[in-house]
């Protein structure tokens, strides 16, 4: 998915967000089940690599399976005065640093507003 293709898509959401340090052109995609780093934006996460407990075949818009191995556990990510944890899978992505999936998503209680593009977390110490 390309931006252009992520504006005049409704259940996606784009924004730019500090991901250790380093701003990055983030895709807010509930469609993926993963979250995912460019390798071009990897070099700039400073975190050593960790092997997954299992290896994950994904499955790219193209239609081709990568299978991946590898991950990037516990990457800081600034969101207004809060630092979130985001473990990211290198993949070979294009127009996107980062890829947030569902299951960063959930584990933040982060709820999507189509019509408004918007995402709405319920953080941690916010009842």
């Amino acid at each position: 998915m390309t931006r252009q293709d992520a504006q005049a898509t409704p259940d996606v959401v784009t924004c730019t967000l500090s991901i250790c340090g380093v701003d990055a052109c983030v895709l807010v995609d509930p469609g993926s089940t993963h979250s995912f780093v460019s390798l071009s934006f990897a070099m700039h996460l400073g975190r050593p690599l960790s092997l997954l407990d299992c290896s994950l075949a994904i499955s790219t818009p193209v239609g081709e399976v990568v299978l991946v191995g590898n991950v990037y556990e516990g990457c800081v990510m600034k969101l207004c005065d809060k630092e979130l944890l985001v473990d990211l899978i290198p993949l070979d992505i294009k127009d996107f640093d980062i890829i947030l999936g569902m299951n960063w998503l959930a584990s933040y209680h982060a709820s999507i507003d189509c019509f408004k593009k918007e995402v709405v977390f319920q953080l941690p110490n916010e009842a």
